[in-house]
């Protein structure tokens, strides 16, 4: 199952938004330590997330993608099967690209970091 990695992903970030909320709620925890908690292990799931999303085998999501184009795009798929690990790596090292490409998990980490601040009462 080519989603199982992102799902997890997702699973976890909750999993830790659910401990620190309770912790909030019960006051076993300051709010330094909770943004702490928030912003080092849910922004990196959720980074995690969307990074193996992106459809460019060995990710995630090139399986995605190859489940879903049709057989005459095979050759598309067995380019970037080819070139994949290269676009990555320049993807990350090279170009600023991939800071644009993840642009949603900063916009979903605001939202998910301040809604569970709140929810948590720090």
């Amino acid at each position: 199952m080519a989603v199982a990695g992102p799902i997890m992903n997702l699973l976890m970030a909750t999993f830790v938004t659910l401990v620190v909320i309770a912790l909030g709620r019960l006051g076993l925890i300051e709010r330094p330590i909770a943004v702490i908690l928030l912003q080092h292990l849910v922004r990196l799931n959720l980074t995690l997330m969307f990074f193996n999303l992106l459809p460019i085998p060995p990710l995630d999501g090139g399986a995605v993608l190859a489940w879903v184009l049709p057989r005459s795009m095979q050759g598309l798929i067995d380019f970037l099967s080819r070139w994949g690990f290269l676009i990555l790596l320049g993807l990350t090292m090279v170009t600023p690209v991939l800071g644009l490409i993840l642009t949603p998990v900063q916009v979903l980490w605001n939202f998910w970091g301040l809604a569970a601040l709140e929810a948590a009462g720090l």
